[in-house]
C-alpha cells in the first residue's frame, strides 16, 4: 500500500520530533465498518534503520467527502478531541502535577500530531496495540471486573475536573464553551429521530402481551417521547457538572490483562467531549456495554466510582460532599439513565449487527440510506434479550 502524501508529511514532522532520521514504513490494515463513523484509521509502524526501533502509529483522518460534511459534524469532531488533546488534558495534567496527586488520570493515548487544515483533519496517536493493549470485543457484555476499572478510573476523571472548576472556574468555563455538544447535533437531525423511535419501537414490540405488561405500559410513552427524553438527558446540567468523555461504549476503550484478568485501560475517542453530568458517562458505558448480571448490583457499582470521586477529590483537599453528594449523584443517575436507555436501542443493535451489514458514513450517499440504514441490519439473537433485559431495569429502578 503506497503512504498518502500528506501522511508522508506529517511522518517527517513526527520522525523529526523523535530524533528518527532514516526509517522504514510498514502500514497495516485500517479499521472495519462499524469501529469508525466519523473517520477513517491508518495503522502503521516507523522503523528506525539504525536500531530497529518501532514506533507504532494510529493515523484518525476526517471523512473529505462534501455531502458528508454537509450533513455530519464531522469536523466539529476533530476540533473537539484535538481541543482534548492540546489544551483540556494538559490543563488537567497540570493541576495533577502542581497537587502532587499520587493516583493521577494518565489513562490515555498519547497524541504525537494533530492539524486542523479544513478537509485535511487528522490525529496521530501512539498505536496502543503495541503496549499489549486490546479493544475489547464489541459483541460481548462488559464483565464486573471491566466495570469496576471503568469506574474507578471516571471517578479519578472526574474528581480532578470538578477540583479544575473548584480551582480554576474560568478554565473550566472556557471548556464548556469551546466544546461543541456533538450528541446534540445528531440529535436535532430528523433521520436520528426516526431511527431512535424505530428502535424504541422494536424493542417495544418484542414484550410479550400477558407477561411484560408492565414494561409495555412504560415503555408506551417512549415511542412518541423517547427523542424527547434523549435530548433532555444529553443537554442535561443539573447543579453539579464535570468534563464528561462523552462517547463512552466500550468501543472506545482498550484493556490490558494480566493472566486473563483485566489490569490496564486507556480511554480513547474523546471526539464527543462535553460538559455535563458526570453520570453521563457511567449511564452510557453501563447500559451499552453490560447486562443484568451487572445492573443487579448497581448500589455496589455507585460506590465503586464514589470511593475513587471521593479518594482524588480528598488529595485535592476537597470534600466530596459538598462537591458531590452522593444523593446527588443518584438524582442524576435517574434523570440521564433515560437517555442511556434510548440511545442503548440503537448503539447495541450496531455492537450486535452482522459485519457485513454495518455502515459508516460514507455508506450515506442517498436520502433513503441516510434514513434508515440501522432498519437494514441483521442483529445478534442476544440483542432482543439485552434490550428486555435493560427495559426490565429501567422499570425496577423507577426510570421508566
Amino acid at each position: 500500500m503506497e503512504v498518502p502524501e500528506q501522511v508522508e508529511n506529517i511522518l517527517k514532522t513526527i520522525t523529526k520530533d523523535e530524533n528518527i532520521d532514516e526509517y522504514d514504513i510498514d502500514i497495516h490494515a485500517g479499521n472495519k465498518k462499524g469501529d469508525g463513523f466519523l473517520g477513517e484509521l491508518l495503522f502503521l509502524d516507523v522503523i528506525e534503520k539504525k536500531t530497529d526501533k518501532v514506533l507504532s502509529l494510529v493515523f484518525k483522518k476526517a471523512f473529505q467527502q462534501a455531502n458528508l460534511r454537509d450533513k455530519m459534524p464531522i469536523r466539529q469532531t476533530f476540533i473537539n478531541e484535538i481541543y482534548f488533546y492540546e489544551d483540556v488534558y494538559p490543563e488537567l495534567n497540570k493541576l495533577q502535577s502542581d497537587g502532587n496527586i499520587t493516583n493521577k488520570f494518565t489513562n490515555i493515548a498519547k497524541c504525537f500530531y494533530s492539524t486542523l487544515e479544513p478537509c485535511k483533519e487528522y490525529i496521530v496517536m501512539e498505536n496502543l496495540k503495541a503496549k499489549g493493549f486490546e479493544v475489547f470485543d464489541k459483541t460481548k457484555l462488559l464483565s464486573m471486573e471491566h466495570i469496576e476499572l471503568i469506574f474507578k478510573t471516571y471517578g479519578r476523571f472526574h474528581g480532578i475536573s470538578f477540583a479544575l472548576s473548584k480551582k480554576n472556574p474560568e478554565k473550566f468555563q472556557e471548556i464548556d464553551e469551546k466544546c461543541v455538544n456533538v450528541f446534540n447535533i445528531f440529535g436535532t437531525e430528523d433521520h436520528f429521530k426516526t431511527a431512535m423511535l424505530t428502535m424504541a419501537k422494536s424493542v417495544y414490540d418484542k414484550l410479550i402481551p400477558g407477561e411484560d405488561d408492565k414494561l409495555i405500559k412504560s415503555l408506551e410513552k417512549y415511542l412518541d417521547k423517547g427523542h424527547d427524553y434523549y435530548l433532555e438527558g444529553i443537554n442535561y446540567k443539573g447543579k453539579y457538572n464535570t468534563i464528561n468523555h462523552g462517547d463512552c461504549w466500550s468501543n472506545n476503550m482498550m484493556f490490558k490483562y494480566d493472566n486473563g484478568t483485566v489490569s490496564e485501560i486507556t480511554v480513547i475517542d474523546w471526539q464527543l467531549i462535553k460538559v455535563g453530568s458526570p453520570m453521563h458517562d457511567l449511564v452510557y458505558c453501563l447500559y451499552t456495554g453490560t447486562g443484568k448480571e451487572v445492573y443487579s448490583q448497581l448500589d455496589y457499582i455507585h460506590k465503586i466510582y464514589y470511593n475513587s470521586l471521593t479518594s482524588t477529590l480528598k488529595e485535592f483537599n476537597l470534600d466530596v460532599e459538598e462537591i458531590y453528594p452522593f444523593e446527588a449523584l443518584k438524582e442524576d443517575w435517574q434523570v440521564v439513565s433515560k437517555f442511556a436507555m434510548m440511545f442503548a436501542f440503537m448503539i447495541c443493535k450496531i455492537k450486535l449487527a452482522v459485519q457485513e451489514d454495518m455502515f459508516d458514513l460514507t455508506d450515506f450517499d442517498t436520502k433513503e440510506q441516510r434514513e434508515n440504514p440501522m432498519f437494514k441490519m441483521r442483529v445478534a439473537d442476544s440483542y432482543d434479550v439485552m434490550m428486555k433485559d435493560l427495559v426490565t431495569h429501567m422499570y425496577d429502578i423507577g426510570v421508566l
